[in-house]
């Protein structure tokens, strides 16, 4: 799996992109491990490989910026949500 967040051959940047990636990785083995996509899911090669790329092309594009302000939008993430739900039990 190809997943970068620390870009880098030398060691510094190789232990911190495991390190960045660890759980990512750990979520995926655990939902794909090789009993549950043969049995339950039922995914060919082609298939599952479109899959692992797919994963690893969210993965690259839900990356934000250095210095990018995420906070306002994890604020209107969650309190969107709730003051409708507010609203729709008034109304």
């Amino acid at each position: 799996m190809r997943l970068t967040v620390v870009p880098g051959n030398d060691h510094l940047s190789i232990q911190a992109n495991e390190n960045a990636t660890i759980l990512m990785k750990v979520l995926i083995r655990s939902m794909f491990c090789s009993k549950r996509v043969i049995e339950e899911f039922r995914l060919s090669n082609e298939a599952f490989d479109w899959l692992i790329g797919e994963i690893e092309t969210k993965f690259q594009h839900a990356q934000v910026h250095p210095g990018e302000i995420v906070g306002a939008l994890a604020a209107q993430s969650l309190g969107e949500p709730a003051i409708q739900m507010t609203l729709n039990t008034f109304h």
